[in-house]
């Protein structure tokens, strides 16, 4: 009879610890969305792109995101990344534009993540792609990837045209009868305040060569001066990476070294199960 008893209590203990084992959160999954704050833009607009999760499923939530953000850089001008609702601002590598994002605890609903700045550089009439690739979100216990996302966003032609009220763009004064000499009443064009007194233009071409000088000095200079940012942002690049790196967790070690535990157990109740056996016979002799 005990051992019976003995035997159920065994087989209670590996039921509750397999039990335990198969626990696990619910897998993070949803579509990344990105949404402009509008249909079109001119050159000079500000492009703000809302970064969105749709059809979010997760137990626990999620609390790192990094990705890949790909755009047109000859249309477009990048600004910078707003976190919003909890996420930090995300630190991007402008090299290859990796970039991660942490949360202060966990997002269950990943309404609005964070935002991406632009600016239109173009002119031109422009379909303009925005991409994030290599999508990776992580609960803390593992690494899950989501769908590229991407957008077109549209740049208006915003070149100046010319005035089609004015009957003669040869001459668009027509009381003027002389467009190419608009100052012909006067007679010494080089010198209007004086033109009986060509002397004084002299001291005008004295300050030029002066100003000349002081703009090569000045050129010079700012040469100088933007040579160390290349050296700092090279280093913050490799900082952000190894940062992204450290954030995400490595999947499945948690799982590894559970497991590890779990085979000791039972290798532990078999042994003293094993052991109970040879006491009962000893003590039945």
């Amino acid at each position: 009879m005990k051992r019976i008893v003995k035997l159920n209590f065994v087989l209670f203990i590996l039921v509750f610890i397999l039990s335990f084992a198969t626990k696990s959160y619910a897998v993070a999954s949803g579509t990344l969305v990105l949404e402009p704050n509008k249909d079109n833009y001119k050159k000079g607009e500000e492009i703000v792109v809302d970064v969105k999760i749709s059809n979010f499923e997760s137990t626990r939530g999620i609390n790192v995101i990094a990705a890949y953000l790909k755009y047109d850089d000859d249309n477009l001008t990048y600004k910078e990344m707003i976190g919003k609702n909890g996420w930090s601002n995300p630190t991007v590598n402008t090299e290859n534009g990796k970039f991660v994002t942490t949360h202060s605890s966990f997002d269950t609903s990943c309404d609005l993540l964070f935002q991406i700045i632009f600016e239109a550089k173009t002119d031109k009439a422009s379909d303009v792609d925005i991409m994030l690739n290599n999508i990776q979100v992580s609960d803390g216990n593992g690494e899950y990837d989501l769908d590229n996302a991407s957008i077109v966003v549209k740049i208006a032609d915003s070149s100046t045209p010319q005035n089609p009220t004015d009957p003669d763009p040869d001459n668009p004064d027509p009381d003027d009868p002389d467009p190419d000499n608009p100052d012909s009443d006067n007679p010494n064009p080089n010198n209007p305040d004086n033109p009986n007194n060509p002397d004084d233009n002299k001291g005008d071409d004295n300050s030029g060569s002066g100003n000349n000088g002081s703009g090569n000095n000045a050129g010079s200079n700012n040469n100088n001066q933007n040579q160390s940012p290349n050296v700092d942002t090279n280093k913050q690049n490799q900082e952000n990476d190894n940062l992204a790196n450290k954030i995400l967790p490595h999947t499945g070690t948690g799982k590894s070294i559970l497991l590890g535990v779990i085979v000791a157990l039972i290798i532990s109740i078999i042994i003293f199960f094993r052991r109970f056996q040879i006491l009962d016979k000893i003590t039945k002799k």
